[in-house]
């Protein structure tokens, strides 16, 4: 895995005013003690000094770290390390203002619009799935549209809610920054985008409130989607609609409809909020779904002033806090450390944003679980790379998830460091410790091109992207790499049950494993909550 010496950059770029942090990692060879920037003539401007940061056993490599947060200088540049062997270079990037938002923000949301279902996508594929689903009693229930969940085209309530809510939050942050990109009728596009999700969320709930859990033809067909059935309904081929979403899924699309409000059917997405939040609230205290329901009533309060949102917050912040143990991270039921594959940040970053909307008044109880939370999250991240990590109860920890055996599914984590930054850069708007932002930077570093591949999760943003993503849209001539643009893949996962090194599938050409080459709306979802709050 580990070339002779490698300077790992984040390779969209950074923002001029906050840390820039780069890694160096080689299978041996001695480092100076020195670095420089250059520009694209080759011009020095900016010098440093290079910091062992010693070995990771078990990934065969020594590592380095250097820091250029004081340049203040706009432009094109690259690292240069200067060693006995020849100097080393590092893949472009760019400094400026704004510049990761503003390079990936309007990609990451148009995703999206590449996943939709039940529709044509220009240039992509005609009309699909348009015969939606049958009940289990056998009836049928018009509930085409949605996105693709992941390189699958199963429609999952999970991800759906996440991304409307998302998308709804990256507009609120940044509506000048989307209000440059419209559709014919005038509707900023990200916008319209979560107007899509939001319509398919009303088609699956079949009464106020009820949300349907998922449409799901299984992952044995591999083809163009407009083929896999004849889009006729009422016949053998709908897609079977399956189970009942539960309280976080309910919550996260209540806050997404209260959001949506002034853009949707007026009035009607306020009641479609408060019914889903009604039936949220009837599950039974859960960590994540406590969180998710405090996003709700921080969005229900902020339409309607009425005073049972901030109520309720109080319970939930109540439940979330009281899952806190002394060192900072979140206990499930039976004691053992809350994880989550996709949203292991997601309880804090909601705990903070809450603190920031100051209802309620500034409180302390918020901000101490914030800030002792991220400061644990920090203290398991001493690693060259920063790298949020995961915490066992008896005081271990490992890079990558730990799956029982060979054939369990398991994803990698991009998801899981995209919350975490989410959370961090909330929290240091919260708290104003530069610490948290620090930590989160390294996070989206990780995914954006530092990291032990030196590739940019990031599709059609950086030098190196996949060569081939796992997609059924590989399937549709002239995308065989099943590349969708703005995507963001599962990410890097361990190498084997008992070793936790850093695995990801490089190949060129063919079919790549699902678990580190295949999209997923949850990770970009992520994306745009975490880079919005930069």
């Amino acid at each position: 895995m580990v070339s002779p010496a490698q300077i790992l950059v984040n390779q969209v770029g950074y923002d001029l005013e906050k840390e820039k942090r780069f890694v160096v990692q080689a299978s041996g060879q001695r480092m100076p003690a020195r670095f420089s920037v250059i520009d694209a003539q080759g011009k020095c401007v900016y010098r440093g000094t290079l910091r062992k940061a010693g070995r990771i056993q078990q990934w065969g490599a020594l590592y380095w770290t250097g820091d250029f947060s004081p340049l203040r200088i706009e432009d094109t540049l690259r690292i240069l390390i200067k060693t006995r062997n020849g100097p080393i270079l590092s893949h472009p990037f760019r400094v400026g203002r704004g510049l990761v938002f503003g390079e990936t923000g309007e990609l990451a949301q148009r995703f999206f619009y590449y996943q939709r279902c039940g529709t044509e996508v220009e240039g992509w594929h005609p009309p699909c799935h348009l015969d939606d689903g049958v009940l289990p009693d056998g009836s049928h229930l018009d509930v085409s549209g949605g996105w693709h969940d992941a390189g699958d085209y199963n429609k999952y309530n999970g991800g759906t809610p996440l991304s409307v809510f998302a998308l709804t939050y990256a507009y609120e942050r940044h509506r000048d920054y989307y209000d440059r990109f419209k559709t014919r009728a005038g509707v900023p596009t990200i916008v319209d985008e979560a107007l899509w999700g939001a319509r398919w969320l009303l088609k699956m709930q079949p009464v106020p409130g009820k949300l349907l859990e998922r449409v799901f033809s299984g992952y044995s067909y591999w083809g163009p989607p407009e083929k896999e059935t004849d889009n006729i309904p009422g016949n053998g081929d709908d897609r079977p609609i399956q189970g009942e979403a539960g309280p976080w899924a309910s919550a996260l699309a209540s806050a997404a409809f209260a959001k949506l409000s002034p853009w949707g059917e007026g009035r009607f997405y306020l009641e479609v909020a408060v019914a889903l939040w009604e039936k949220a609230r009837e599950g039974s205290p859960h960590l994540e779904s406590d969180a998710a329901l405090l996003l709700s009533d921080q969005a229900l309060y902020a339409k309607t002033g009425q005073k049972a949102y901030l109520d309720d917050a109080s319970r939930r912040i109540a439940n979330i806090t009281s899952a806190q143990t002394e060192e900072g991270w979140f206990a499930l039921p039976d004691g053992t450390p809350h994880y989550s594959i996709t949203h292991l940040g997601f309880p804090a970053a909601c705990l903070a944003e809450f603190g920031l909307s100051g209802d309620g008044g500034a409180d302390p109880e918020v901000t101490d679980a914030v800030t002792r939370y991220l400061d644990f999250s920090i203290k398991i991240a001493r690693n060259p790379f920063q790298l949020s990590t995961i915490y066992s109860k008896d005081g271990s920890i490992s890079f990558f998830y730990r799956y029982p055996e060979p054939t369990s599914w398991y994803v990698g984590q991009n998801s899981q460091y995209l919350s975490q930054a989410w959370a961090a850069l909330v929290g240091f708007a919260l708290t104003g410790r530069r610490m948290f932002r620090r930590y989160a930077l390294a996070q989206i570093n990780w995914v954006l091109g530092t990291n032990p591949f030196g590739i940019c999760m990031f599709e059609g943003k950086g030098s190196v992207n996949p060569a081939v993503y796992h997609h059924r849209y590989s399937a549709i001539p002239g995308r065989e790499r099943g590349a969708v643009p703005g995507c963001v893949p599962n990410g890097i996962v361990r190498m084997s049950v008992d070793e936790d090194a850093p695995r990801f599938d490089m190949r060129a050409s063919g079919r790549p494993a699902y678990q580190s080459n295949e999209p997923w709306l949850p990770h970009n979802a992520f994306y745009l909550l975490a880079s919005s709050c930069l």
